[in-house]
């Protein structure tokens, strides 16, 4: 009987080890993965064409990314990126010009959570269609295309924070408020809200709001397969 005893807890135990073995085995291989799939970020991220500022280049329209329910573009966009700054607030003179809703606010309500990132770019459409249709839209087809990137892999997006109602808590959420285009019409450039007809040039603006101790950044498009060194904040003050 004794005998007969230990080897039914031989059985149980050895089932149990399996058991175990299998969920470490199984999280070994989860963790693999995930390291995988880092890995594999990380090469994709070395692998974006390097481009320079000052330098134009040329992109398949198609690549961008469209609104929803719109076409897609179809020809190219010449692209140049002019400059990058930082620091730079909200005037109380461009408020009315950007928005309805800041009847009574100030420049102040609208600052930067962290600090304000400001890229400057001209873009010419080559794009194909009639005058109006299917037109290209730097707030939707250049502000989706890019995201900003730190030297800890963090990504920011093109800034349009959803500004909090007076006596609000963050949890209520209410107007949206277009920071591109307020710092590109008060530094005296196009609004990207606007369309680009196919043979016109603008000169825009898209902007980032990133925290006050963040590293170098670059700024990058896996829409577009490019990337472009941008520098720290230091280096961006006037």
């Amino acid at each position: 009987m004794n005998i007969k005893v230990l080897m039914v807890s031989v059985v149980v135990f050895l089932f149990f080890a399996a058991c175990g073995g299998t969920e470490e085995s199984e999280s070994a291989s989860a963790a693999a993965d995930a390291s995988a799939d880092v890995s594999t970020q990380k090469a994709a991220l070395a692998e974006l064409t390097q481009v320079a500022m000052g330098e134009p280049f040329r992109v398949d329209a198609a690549a961008l990314p469209a609104a929803l329910g719109a076409p897609w573009l179809e020809g190219n966009v010449v692209f140049k990126f002019e400059s990058v700054s930082s620091g730079m607030s909200i005037k109380d003179e461009v408020l009315p010009k950007v928005s309805s809703t800041t009847k009574g606010r100030t420049g102040d309500f609208y600052a930067a959570q962290g600090t304000y990132i400001a890229v400057t770019y001209t873009i010419t459409a080559e794009t194909k269609g009639l005058p109006g249709q299917v037109a290209l839209r730097p707030s939707i087809h250049v502000d989706g295309a890019f995201q900003l990137a730190d030297d800890q892999d963090n990504l920011y997006d093109v800034y349009n924070p959803k500004i909090l109602k007076f006596g609000a808590t963050a949890s209520h959420r209410g107007f949206s408020f277009p920071v591109s285009a307020a710092i590109a019409l008060q530094e005296g450039k196009d609004d990207p809200r606007k369309y680009v007809d196919s043979g016109q040039t603008i000169t825009s603006v898209m902007a980032f709001d990133v925290p006050k101790d963040i590293g170098e950044v670059r700024l990058r498009s896996e829409f577009l397969g490019i990337e472009l060194p941008l520098g720290t904040l230091a280096s961006m003050l006037p």
